[in-house]
């Protein structure tokens, strides 16, 4: 872009544009060789002075501008309208690489700022996507760790109920161990007590209890009181046992014993229905709604029909103690 020469051909402007236009050079290579913006060049050709900068930097503007292009510095310094200052003898330039370098190359700084966006967003992307990546990993992981400690509760918990069911037959064992041990050593009072029962059922008579008890008058024999609604299993002649151990249900738990043996029966719940120690000999019938926990001290003493159908205890039993639930 050319700039206007001043009106005045004295003037430092008219004396430079007009060398310069006689050189056939441009006023951005004049720029470029003085490293100064186009504009600070068009002000001072055009001698407008309150676009350039103060007197001192002005003068010193001129000086290289006259110096570039073979003109005496002092006959441009001396038509410059502030005079000339003898006392400052060295040039000042302001120069501004990066300002001018963006001035000159407009393209290339808008390419570079779209490549560095362009780096920018292509690393963002990356980022999230190894988040995302890591994120979902770690979810699996999550998730199987989850499966597993589920599988590691429902393992524990089966092996802690399996471990109390042997626990309590166990006790249970001991408990009908520490029966018999009491039932032999009373063995022989017992017998002899039932003897004595069974000699005085055959003469009831007033006359018979007063022979038996000298000097004292007969005694009339108390009525038996009947037994309390539910407070005990009816014993039949041939001494089998039936008694309903729920409020509701038809199912029929028998069992037939040829030796001692503890019988425990509990709800699916834990609930307590019915334990007892049964002898030889001996039926018991138990009518209820199941399931049933059941737990035997002596799994060879006994035989088990649930509703008329035998059940095969071998499968259930260790140590002669037999767990398992009927019903389910």
């Amino acid at each position: 872009m050319e700039s206007r020469v001043s009106d005045d051909a004295t003037a430092p402007g008219a004396i430079l544009a007009t060398a310069r236009e006689s050189l056939e050079v441009t006023v951005r290579e004049v720029a470029d060789a003085l490293n100064l913006p186009n504009k600070v060049i068009e002000a001072m050709e055009t001698d407008d002075y309150e676009n350039l900068p103060a007197a001192v930097f002005t003068r010193g503007y001129l000086r290289s501008y006259a110096r570039l292009l073979d003109l005496d510095e002092e006959e441009v310094i001396a038509h410059y309208p502030h005079g000339t200052d003898e006392s400052i003898t060295t040039e000042v330039v302001v120069v501004n690489p990066a300002e001018e370098w963006i001035r000159q190359h407009p393209l290339w700084v808008l390419g570079s700022g779209g490549a560095i966006v362009l780096i920018v967003i292509v690393v963002v992307t990356i980022w999230l996507w190894a988040n995302d990546d890591a994120a979902s990993s770690a979810g699996v992981a999550n998730q199987s760790v989850a499966e597993l400690a589920g599988a590691g509760v429902v393992a524990a918990a089966d092996a802690l109920e399996a471990d109390a069911l042997e626990t309590d037959a166990l006790e249970a064992g001991a408990a009908l161990e520490r029966s018999r041990v009491s039932v032999r050593a009373q063995g022989t009072s017992q017998q002899d007590a039932v003897e004595i029962v069974d000699i005085r059922a055959r003469d009831d008579s007033p006359t018979a209890a007063a022979s038996d008890r000298p000097g004292q008058l007969p005694v009339t024999p108390r009525a038996a009181s009947p037994p309390a609604s539910g407070a005990a299993p009816t014993t039949g002649l041939a001494g089998q046992r039936d008694r309903r151990i729920t409020a509701f249900g038809d199912d029929v738990l028998e069992f037939r014993f040829t030796e001692e043996c503890w019988v425990e029966i509990k709800s699916n719940t834990g609930r307590n229905l019915y334990s007892d120690l049964s002898r030889a000999g001996q039926t018991l019938r138990l009518t209820g709604e199941g399931p049933f926990r059941i737990l035997l001290g002596y799994a060879p003493g006994v035989r088990l029909a649930y509703n008329d159908e035998s059940v095969a205890l071998g499968p259930h039993t260790r140590n002669n103690v037999a767990t398992l639930v009927l019903g389910q």
